[in-house]
């Protein structure tokens, strides 16, 4: 479980980071992993909301 959570916490701060970005500096690659992260962040939290 603790693993678990820190996977969760990781994508957590990448999708944070990810947000951080200036608008100019977005590129069409910026959106298709933003939607990657929060698609895997999404779907992590949702295998260990099962599990508790």
């Amino acid at each position: 479980m603790d693993k678990n959570v820190k996977h969760i916490a990781y994508y957590t701060r990448k999708v944070a980071e990810q947000g951080a970005i200036h608008p100019a500096k977005r590129d069409g690659r910026w959106f298709h992993r933003h939607k990657r992260l929060l698609n895997y962040k999404k779907a992590l939290h949702a295998r260990i909301s099962k599990e508790v």
